[in-house]
């Protein structure tokens, strides 16, 4: 985990001239929102109380990995697939799958009233521009995922690679290659939260890789990547993509 001392920087001084970020979770607080989100399920699924919030949170994810690709692959529509993941949900905890849509109602009414940047990313994004490219590169649909970028007021940014527009989704090497040909450059740092998608696809193409690690996971390999667990303070995160680019 990184806890560097930070030294001033200069402006220009970054031996990477470039960094790429995925979106969700990483960027985007989705980690936040899906919490205020399963409050709300335990509200209407009372049994679910006596579940800590961080395993129902797991579980979840467990949900929505299964369905990722189906997801993506417009097999399974964003309603169709909320009410899959309740429903799952519902089977591995015993319980009737007859409530799972009121579930999958309020969970994602009281995730999309909760947006918010990952802590750190405003702060971040100010101190990198001018300094270093900044691109984004993330898997889901274009229209979405611009929406985000222009709601959080993310742009303007020197890459944008969304899976859907560019016909690849991560850790598929066109993506990051598409995402390096925007920039103009032949490597860049990648910052991302899943260690498969966003670290191995991005160390697939040669590019340096920190690990957003929020959910203080065990580190699969720490020779290629950087670990951090959040964006704050600032200043040891560009000491991280210093570090990564030597």
């Amino acid at each position: 985990m990184v806890e560097a001392v930070y030294q001033p920087m200069q402006k220009g001084t970054f031996v990477s001239t470039a960094v790429l970020f995925d979106l969700d979770d990483t960027l985007i607080d989705l980690q936040y929102a899906r919490r205020h989100g399963l409050r709300a399920v335990q509200e209407i699924l009372p049994e679910l109380k006596r579940v800590p919030l961080e395993e129902l949170e797991l579980v979840h994810d467990e949900e929505l990995k299964a369905n990722y690709l189906r997801t993506l692959g417009d097999s399974l529509s964003d309603e169709e697939a909320r009410l899959e993941h309740m429903c799952g949900i519902c089977r591995r905890y015993g319980l009737e799958t007859s409530r799972a849509a009121d579930a999958a109602d309020a969970y994602v009414r009281e995730q999309q009233s909760n947006p918010r940047l990952v802590p750190g990313v405003e702060e971040l994004f100010e101190a990198l521009r001018g300094r270093m490219k900044i691109g984004v590169v993330t898997n889901g649909r274009s229209r979405y995922q611009r929406d985000k970028l222009e709601f959080f007021d993310l742009l303007p940014l020197e890459a944008v690679a969304i899976s859907e527009e560019v016909g690849a989704v991560k850790p598929d090497p066109e993506i990051f290659r598409y995402a390096l040909a925007e920039l103009g450059e032949q490597k860049a740092t990648m910052i991302g939260d899943s260690w498969e998608h966003d670290v191995l696809g991005a160390t697939g193409v040669g590019m340096d890789a920190i690990w957003l690690n929020r959910y203080r996971r065990p580190c699969p390999d720490p020779s290629l990547a950087v670990e951090i667990a959040g964006f704050e303070p600032v200043e040891n995160i560009l000491q991280a993509l210093k570090t990564s680019s030597q």
